[in-house]
Formats: structure tokens, sequence, C-alpha cells
């Protein structure tokens, strides 16, 4: 897309982060959303809730609830981030 000129929005980069860790590939998709964040690009509550579930399905806990705190931040959670924080709990039992 970049080389063409065309520069990446919200909803692309949140179908590459999702895309990759529901592949299993979880630290591509940490680093796609950082570079996301680096580019200027703002994260929607639904780019948190992508990564966020990304890493409960990947059983990395820690980095989950880490997520959800920065997220906590600047934007209010919804729904969908409840449902896979709660995933969090579950998986640390």
């Amino acid at each position: 897309m970049q080389a063409s000129g065309v520069r990446p929005d919200v909803i692309a980069w949140n179908t590459l982060v999702s895309g990759f860790a529901r592949n299993g590939d979880i630290g591509v998709a940490l680093d796609l959303f950082d570079e996301m964040r680096l580019r200027s690009v703002k994260p929607r509550v639904s780019s948190w809730n992508c990564i966020i579930s990304g890493c409960v399905q990947n059983a990395r806990y820690d980095e989950a609830l880490g997520i959800f705190l920065e997220m906590c931040e600047t934007e209010m959670p919804d729904a969908v981030t409840i449902a896979s924080i709660f995933m969090v709990g579950s998986g640390m039992i």
C-alpha cells in the first residue's frame, strides 16, 4: 500500500494486527500495534480490543492486562474489552 502512495488507515492496521494475532504471531501483532502508533495512527477502542484479545488468545495474560491499563489512560473500554479482560482472569487461574 505504501509503495503506491496510499497511507494505511486504522482499519487496515487493525486487520493486520488481528490477523497476525489470530494466526499465533502475537509478537508480530504487538510490533504492528506499536508501529501503528509510531506512524501517528491513533488507535480506536476496536484497535485496543484487537491486541488485547490477541494477547489473551495466545495466553499472554500479563501483556493483555498491561495493554488494557494503558488503554484506560486514553480510552473508555467497551463490552468487548471487558469480555477479553475477564478471560485474562480465568486464564491466570
